[in-house]
């Protein structure tokens, strides 16, 4: 019995006596190679590193990221919209060198708008928000989206880009309704426009705000209507109301005006100037000639006064001792010829100090379009040709502003003609005569 658990002792000494010698073994093994271990563990991290490129190179924001919905539905330029983007949470995860957020750029109705990208994101909801604005980089693109603004609210499509790469694919069509023109702000505009109108034509008939500075008394009626003033006010609407019209659909004050749309308000303002620089000159011209004609005429009353007195005391002279000398009937025909002369004289005189002063009454206004027309020598065709080319330059000026959203920039030529016109009418101005 002893014997056989002796030998039972023996067995198990001698398992655990190989296990340790295998354990030693195999950890010297270890220890002498440790390249080995390390590159089973470089392996196995590689696999793992690999599959991860693998998710991530598969990634495209034209394939990835899909525009969901677009909220509100109505918006207006300078107003908030949110986009929703479906993927946008899993892209940002990514980091900067697989998606950046500020490459996401705007579309409407296929026009990129450089300088529109997200201002802030919710990751949550997968949404970004983006203001419509208008800059100096997209400004081109908002005149083909809001120029000829009718109707007032017009449907655009909506979508994203992300750098130069293609629009970002839609669920569906997704539209907003782009508001061109506020109904408040369209009738504040037509209110404030038809209002300075009014004011300016009850001011145009009851007043000389257009009229010429000659005559300085007419009577009876009005001075005519001036057409340099005319121009001048012309143009003060036609940009007045542009840059008011310009303002309310773009909301731009600083870049409204341009050079060109101050020349040709300089252009109306000097010929007006000019205009009245030339009448003021013909009224001094008046003054000098009546300065010199009533001293004329005085003198002239005088010696036709003394002429007669002397006539009659000749003829008293012969009446009392008839037939009288010789030589008081040759005094006597002398004074009769002096006198005749002088009171030629003197109605020759009166009829020039008259005709002088019908430049301080006359002429008198015989209409609108007949005073532009005419002067005191009729219908004169340099101010038909300056009215005319004023009417096209305004028309044309109006429909640049309806459809491009900005004043027009006039070619210097064109500039040039209407400083010619211009330059013509005062020309001709100077040799009118007053009446």
């Amino acid at each position: 019995m002893q014997l056989f658990k002796m030998s039972d002792i023996t067995k198990h000494v001698f398992k655990l006596l190989t296990l340790v010698i295998v354990n030693l073994v195999v950890s010297t093994t270890l220890a002498a190679d440790p390249v080995a271990t390390e590159s089973k563990s470089s392996d196995s991290k590689t696999t793992e590193s690999k599959l991860a490129d693998t998710k991530i190179s598969e990634f495209s924001p034209t394939s990835s990221l899909k525009v969901i919905s677009i909220n509100p539905g109505q918006a207006n330029l300078g107003q908030q919209i949110t986009i929703k983007v479906d993927g946008l949470a899993n892209a940002i995860k990514l980091g900067k060198e697989k998606f950046e957020l500020g490459k996401l750029v705007l579309y409407l109705d296929g026009y990129r708008l450089d300088g529109l990208n997200a201002e802030s994101i919710d990751p949550l909801n997968d949404t970004i928000i983006i203001t419509l604005g208008r800059n100096d980089k997209n400004k081109d693109k908002w005149i083909s989206l809001l120029g000829s603004p009718y109707p007032l609210i017009r449907s655009v499509k909506v979508n994203l880009g992300y750098g130069d790469q293609q629009i970002l694919p839609s669920a569906s069509e997704q539209h907003i309704e782009l508001i061109v023109i506020k109904k408040e702000w369209l009738i504040f505009y037509v209110a404030l426009l038809l209002a300075t109108i009014l004011i300016f034509y009850k001011l145009a008939t009851k007043s000389n705000i257009i009229r010429d500075s000659n005559p300085p008394m007419p009577e009876p009626g009005k001075k005519p209507f001036s057409l340099a003033k005319f121009q001048a006010s012309f143009w003060f609407f036609l940009i007045f109301a542009a840059f008011l019209f310009i303002w309310i659909v773009t909301g731009d004050l600083a870049n409204s005006m341009t050079e060109q749309a101050l020349i040709l308000m300089g252009i109306g303002t000097g010929t007006a100037l000019g205009a009245a620089m030339i009448d003021s000159t013909k009224r001094e011209n008046v003054d000098i000639q009546l300065d010199k004609l009533n001293p004329d005429e005085k003198k002239l009353n005088a010696e036709v006064l003394q002429l007669k007195a002397k006539i009659s005391n000749l003829q008293t002279i012969f009446n009392a001792n008839p037939p009288g000398t010789s030589e008081n009937m040759d005094e006597l025909s002398r004074s009769n010829i002096q006198l005749a002369e002088k009171e030629a004289q003197l109605n020759e005189t009166k009829d020039k100090i008259a005709e002088v002063k019908t430049a301080l009454s006359k002429p008198v206004s015989e209409g609108f379009m007949r005073d532009l027309l005419t002067d005191a020598n009729g219908i004169s065709f340099h101010r038909f040709q300056m009215l005319v080319w004023t009417f096209v330059l305004g028309f044309i000026f109006v429909v640049e502003v309806f459809k491009t959203l900005r004043m027009p920039e006039f070619s210097p030529t064109l500039l040039a003609l209407m400083g010619i016109s211009a330059g013509t009418y005062l020309g001709f101005k100077i040799p009118e005569r007053v009446s």
